[in-house]
């Protein structure tokens, strides 16, 4: 079993951000994150699409990685757009979370997040957020880990149409309460004019 170093210092956010060469094709995939003894590593499959495909995150000891200790495969509708290591729910552990934005027009957000015990990856409990399914929610999601706290958000419409700037209602904004299993609302909705 893998021993991690102690600290009574805030969870560390490890991050790195996807980037283009030319346009097209990304110049840092995998991506690797490291946490203490292991490393993480993302990545979208070798010769997949940017699109669509798979989202493989593997984890290995620092000193041998030719060889992963633990891994999973997940399918993927759009890219890998930033990763981060941290410990999450504060049990010694590092967790890892996979931002995946869908490739179409909506810029939709999809967190992959997994807890790792030291032998295996085992999926990291995410409650669904239901303000996503209100007629306000047109995507363009964005996550962030900050200060020890996952953060989640869109812009949130009043119409139907997110085209019109008057249907604007701000932006939603949640936090992950990890002990009560639930998101909490962080932003004042906009008051209709």
């Amino acid at each position: 079993m893998a021993v991690y170093a102690a600290t009574n210092a805030p969870p560390v956010v490890l991050e790195l951000k996807r980037t283009y060469a030319d346009g097209q094709s990304k110049d840092n995939l995998p991506l690797k994150l490291a946490w203490s003894n292991v490393v993480f590593t993302v990545d979208e499959g070798f010769g997949g699409a940017a699109s669509i495909g798979i989202c493989r995150i593997q984890v290995f000891q620092r000193t041998d990685m030719s060889n992963a200790v633990a891994s999973v495969v997940r399918e993927r509708d759009g890219g890998v757009e930033q990763a981060w290591v941290t410990d999450l729910d504060g049990d010694g552990r590092p967790d890892i979370f996979v931002w995946i934005e869908c490739a179409g027009s909506g810029a939709y957000g999809a967190l992959e997040a997994f807890a790792f015990d030291g032998k295996k990856l085992t999926k990291f409990f995410m409650p669904p957020l239901l303000a996503r399914e209100a007629p306000s929610y047109h995507g363009h999601d964005w996550f962030e880990i900050k200060e020890g706290k996952l953060l989640t958000g869109f812009p949130s419409y009043s119409g139907a149409e997110p085209t019109e700037s008057n249907n604007y209602g701000g932006e939603a904004r949640f936090e992950l309460d990890v002990e009560n299993k639930c998101w909490k609302r962080l932003d004042t909705p906009k008051p209709k004019p």
